[in-house]
């Protein structure tokens, strides 16, 4: 990378190898486009350069969701259905109930 790309790029991918188009998807990258990040990844995985393969990996890694956060959100939606299920089943008061007299006193 170049000196000027070094100071920029992220901590993460400061020893990374020069190397042109591993330099554009850390630019794209740090723009927060990581569907192109993936795409333009997938070449980079046959390179002759090892080290190239490797920082190509370590870059598309961090553009796929940790596998924790979707269990998380799972639960989070489960947690939502269940409760408004709950919610629809006991919404309101008894209909079987007798009605009761208001707590207000009219005064006139």
């Amino acid at each position: 990378m170049s000196t000027e790309a070094k100071t920029k790029a992220p901590p993460f991918a400061r020893g990374y190898p020069k190397h042109e188009a591993l330099e554009r998807l850390v630019a794209t990258f740090e723009q927060g486009d990581y569907a192109k990040v993936r795409e333009g990844a997938e070449p980079l995985f046959a390179d002759p350069d090892p080290n190239v393969q490797t920082a190509a990996r370590d870059l598309a890694a961090r553009t796929t969701p940790d596998p924790s956060t979707k269990v998380l959100f799972g639960l989070a939606a489960l947690l939502l259905v269940g409760l408004s299920v709950y919610w629809m089943q006991n919404d309101g008061p008894d209909p079987h109930a007798k009605p009761q007299k208001p707590d207000v006193e009219l005064v006139k």
